[in-house]
């Protein structure tokens, strides 16, 4: 199951939060300011547009990725040629031992 569209999503949520919260006094969240430091909330809001922008950029340079990696099956029988079995005396270990 892919699932190439949770980045994007959570991207849009964090920058949705992020400017929630530092124009909390524009969009009606003034009761935030009451009872949280404005510090705090600012930090918040910088942290999850911080967060908006690095899951913006892994989904974007995921996509710009996808299309140029082979694809990767480990199942899959190997394409190798066999080498034709040599005799080595040295590793023959079923013949008895010169005593």
């Amino acid at each position: 199951m892919k699932l190439n569209w949770i980045r994007p999503v959570f991207s849009g949520l964090w920058l949705v939060l992020g400017l929630a919260l530092l124009l909390r006094d524009s969009v009606g969240l003034n009761w935030m300011s009451d009872r949280y430091a404005a510090e705090n909330l600012n930090l918040g809001g910088g942290l999850a547009i911080a967060f908006a922008f690095w899951n913006g950029l892994r989904w974007l340079l995921g996509r710009t990725r996808v299309g140029k990696q082979a694809v990767h099956q480990p199942l899959a029988p190997k394409n190798t040629e066999e080498r034709p079995f040599e005799y080595n005396p040295d590793l023959d270990f079923h013949k008895p031992d010169p005593e």
